[in-house]
């Protein structure tokens, strides 16, 4: 499951933030995607600390 959702966020990362736009964004948008990003990786290392303790 880890991978899968870590292969999501891969995507999502490199769909928004590698591929070059085909207009530019106005800055509320660039904003929000770099927010839903960060909210996005925090959340997969959330889950990742939280899976590694119950193993331990």
């Amino acid at each position: 499951m880890a991978c899968q959702n870590t292969a999501v966020i891969r995507c999502y990362h490199c769909c928004f933030y590698n591929a070059p736009p085909m207009q530019p964004l106005p800055p509320p948008m660039h904003w929000a995607l770099d927010s839903g990003n960060r909210m996005a990786w925090g959340a997969l290392e959330w889950s990742r600390r939280s899976l590694n303790s119950h193993s331990n």
